[in-house]
């Protein structure tokens, strides 16, 4: 079941890789003032109203032409489970890939998977689920998705973090979550990321800050994005979703739930599924209005919710 699934995730992803990112528009907001506690308060003046602009395609440099590498080593071994990193591969079809091997001296059958995973301090989203019966040795191969790291502007990893959850493979209990692991690869130790924080900044509290980066309104697979960029530099792991959204003034229900862990970055996207804009006879996206809700990833304790937030776009 696991390799079924496994399969189907693929398919889906290499559908969503191969779909043209469209004409992006670049967002204006509001005129707004800032209070003593960085909420932003809308202003009764309506909003400056600009031309167009013409946003080029990125050209980001494909990931598979640099030559990382990394060293041999155990990176867990904890309860009978030991996981040894063996190499990496930058030629892979959907990305690079860390290639594991996995030894269950344990008495359970279990399922090891990895959450969080970052890199360059970005999240990443990941291809990796392996199953291991006990007393055998399995080789797993963790993908790190092209197109995220694409999107974030990553050309060259110089580490990676994560977090291996093992669990019993029948009964999905828990056995452990590992302690998080750094991956440190041959790239210059002098490197530097850049990251991208162009847009419109419409969150900044409390060590948290949230850009509305652009639209995608024309070629999304679903049916329209919009599309963030969230710094976060408290010292929690963070969950950011959104609550009361509208789109031209329509309640609509978003696709949108981004895990961004402490001193992490992500670039993530709210969607809008196709059939939720023509049932509202939405043709083109002019105004959002929505508010962010804000937990903490391990206790899911409320950290904030937002004033109500407005962005509008040109057209």
């Amino acid at each position: 079941m696991k390799k079924f699934l496994l399969v189907i995730a693929i398919l889906v992803l290499a559908t969503l890789a191969c779909t043209s990112s469209g004409d992006k528009k670049t967002p204006v907001v509001p005129e707004a003032v800032a209070t003593e506690d960085n909420s932003i308060v809308e202003v009764t003046e309506p909003a400056v109203q600009v031309q167009p602009e013409v946003t080029p395609e990125p050209t980001a440099t494909p990931v598979a032409s640099n030559n990382e590498s990394v060293e041999e080593s155990v990176v867990l071994d904890q309860d009978g489970i030991a996981i040894t990193l063996k190499s990496l591969n930058m030629g892979s079809l959907f990305g690079p890939e860390l290639i594991f091997s996995i030894q269950n001296n344990s008495p359970k059958n279990i399922t090891v998977q990895a959450w969080d995973v970052s890199v360059n301090d970005v999240m990443i989203r990941t291809l990796f689920s392996e199953d291991v019966v006990s007393g055998k040795i399995a080789n797993a191969d963790l993908t790190l998705m092209e197109s995220d790291l694409e999107k974030a502007g990553v050309e060259t990893i110089k580490n990676i973090e994560l977090v291996f959850r093992v669990f019993e493979s029948t009964t999905f209990d828990k056995i452990f979550d590992s302690e998080r692991i750094t991956i440190t690869t041959n790239a210059d130790p002098d490197y530097v990321q850049q990251y991208d924080e162009s847009g419109q900044l419409v969150f900044d509290q409390g060590g948290i800050r949230i850009f509305v980066q652009s639209l995608d309104d024309q070629d999304s697979f679903w049916g329209a994005d919009v599309y963030l960029y969230i710094d976060n530099q408290t010292e929690q792991n963070i969950v950011v979703q959104v609550r009361d959204f509208s789109i031209n003034d329509f309640m609509v229900d978003p696709m949108f739930s981004a895990d961004v862990i402490s001193g992490k970055k992500s670039y993530d996207e709210i969607t809008f599924l196709e059939s939720d804009l023509e049932d509202n006879g939405i043709d083109q996206i002019n105004k959002l209005e929505f508010t962010f809700h804000i937990f903490d990833k391990d206790s899911w304790q409320t950290i904030t919710d937002s004033d109500k937030i407005q962005v509008l776009f040109n057209q």
